[in-house]
């Protein structure tokens, strides 16, 4: 740009800066102009600092020289351009008749949601009415906010195989910036074990291909629904799955409870209705809860990893698998939970069929709380009192996660918590994993749960239901995949179901 004179030519402009600050969805810009010419020095220095406050553009003077109040600016918001004098938005806290450093330029408008692809940026630029010359000029990042949250509701959990069930899923925008969302787009892709029927939506369209739901604006105040009618078949080919049986021997429980644990896991692995025999489960089962006074407690493999079938000539045929658990003796010590834990996660990486891409599922049964600490070396440990306990146990599970590279959307680490001894509240935010976890039955929320079992009686059924939902269940996944309107609380972003069919 050139600035006139009646006397002499103007020379160039020889600097310009321009910085964005970016703090959460806050994002700022920082202008220094130097204005010179070829006779007697003349420059303007300011420091204007821009950003965007929800449906405000504020412009604030952080350095330099005072503006005048007639000083011009435009603002150029989806293409309209705003223009004005700085007096018409400045707060002048000084109330002398100039922009001087700490007051605030504050200039508000609204979004047009029906175009909100416009909104990308905001243009702005200042001119010093009395030398007719750029003060600062250039673009602040414009992303607007809305708060939108996905509801997800299936009419029959537990449905017979043949049944239809509809799923459906419900997209509600909260408020935020703008009066709604905008071009909103939702994923839910049919998963095995369910056939595709038909879908009824409020709004937009369902592609059961790809399983993307376009729904396009959606409104404060009206959710955008889409019912999906599907077929239950159940599932026919399992991913792989190792699964680490951690069982509590402790001297808590006493003979006749630890025999209707043996016989409860034995019942259900033997009931080919909730445990599959078709080599897609690899099971592991340890012990943790021997020492005493004289001997460090200590845990020890009972099976190792083994592949179970139906072939009676296989090492892993159901039938001796489950009748070796129900040999196993009970150890009768403390309880060194840590340790059994890492021994779990070692037999499933250095021994079983470990692959990043295989499930790994390992599941501590106790009766009691962690009251040893951890040997390092191996899977000993010494008796150090609850509080030493927990944390050695809750470091195990942090090695075990570690270990096995264990991935939130595919593995799991469970609990069932057997009568009144357990702290089920610490089980339940510090060692089942995926967090936060919750408290089941129902197993709808899918990973990271604990089941709290009243007694050992109540423990059969307790691993039947258990192994269903582990091996039978089906997940229904929904995610926000696009819009262009940013969610401040992505918590409700992503919603899971798991329904378990009924053979």
């Amino acid at each position: 740009m050139k600035v006139k004179s009646s006397n002499r030519a103007v020379s160039e402009i020889i600097g310009a800066m321009l910085l964005l600050l970016i703090v959460v969805s806050v994002f700022s810009l920082i202008y220094f102009q130097v204005l010179s010419d070829e006779g007697p020095e003349n420059k303007t220095i300011v420091k204007i600092v821009g950003r965007i406050e929800g449906t405000n553009v504020i412009l604030e003077h952080q350095g330099g020289e005072p503006l005048e109040l007639d000083t011009e600016i435009s603002i150029t918001i989806a293409g309209v351009e705003y223009s004005g004098v700085v007096e018409n938005w400045l707060n002048d806290k000084n109330d002398d008749g100039a922009w001087n450093i700490g007051e605030r330029m504050l200039f508000s408008f609204e979004y047009n949601l029906s175009r909100l692809g416009d909104y990308q940026e905001v243009d702005i630029t200042a001119v010093d009415t009395q030398s007719d010359s750029v003060i600062f000029m250039g673009p602040i990042d414009l992303k607007p906010v809305s708060d939108v949250g996905i509801e997800l509701a299936v009419d029959n959990l537990y449905p017979k195989i043949g049944e239809h069930i509809n799923i459906t899923i419900t997209l509600t925008c909260y408020g935020g910036d703008v009066e709604g969302a905008g071009n909103v787009e939702i994923k839910y892709l049919v998963p095995e074990g369910l056939i595709y029927i038909d879908n009824t939506p409020t709004q937009g369209t369902y592609d059961n291909e790809t399983g993307i739901w376009e729904i396009g604006n959606v409104l404060v105040g009206e959710p955008a629904i889409v019912r999906i009618e599907v077929k239950v078949v159940g599932i026919e080919v399992r991913d792989f799955t190792q699964l680490a049986m951690v069982l509590d021997g402790s001297g808590s429980i006493s003979s006749s409870d630890w025999n209707l644990m043996k016989e409860g896991l034995k019942q259900a692995i033997r009931n080919e209705s909730v445990f599959p025999y078709d080599g897609s489960v690899e099971l592991t089962v340890v012990q943790f809860g021997g020492g005493s006074w004289f001997s460090n407690p200590y845990a020890k493999v009972e099976i190792s990893p083994i592949i179970i079938t139906d072939n009676p000539i296989d090492p892993g045929y159901y039938m001796v698998v489950s009748a070796d658990v129900k040999d196993i003796p009970q150890l009768g010590g403390y309880t060194p939970t840590g340790c059994g834990i890492r021994l779990g996660a070692d037999q499933l990486h250095d021994i079983g069929n470990f692959s990043s891409d295989h499930l790994q599922v390992i599941v501590l049964v106790t009766d009691g709380e962690a009251n040893c600490e951890w040997i390092p070396g191996g899977y000993t440990a010494q008796y150090k009192g609850e509080t030493l306990g927990k944390l050695s146990a809750e470091d195990a599970r942090e090695y075990s996660l570690t270990t096995l590279g264990m991935q939130e959307d595919q593995d799991e680490f469970d609990s069932l918590a057997i009568g009144s001894g357990p702290d089920v509240p610490w089980l339940n935010s510090s060692i089942v994993w995926p967090q936060p976890g919750y408290i089941a039955p129902p197993y709808t929320n899918g990973a990271g749960w604990v089941n709290h079992v009243t007694d050992w009686q109540e423990f059969a059924d307790a691993i039947n239901e258990l192994f269903k939902f582990l091996f039978m269940s089906i997940t229904i996944r929904v995610e926000l995949t696009d819009s262009t309107t940013i969610d401040p609380n992505i918590e409700n972003d992503n919603v899971i179901i798991l329904i378990t069919p009924q053979i």
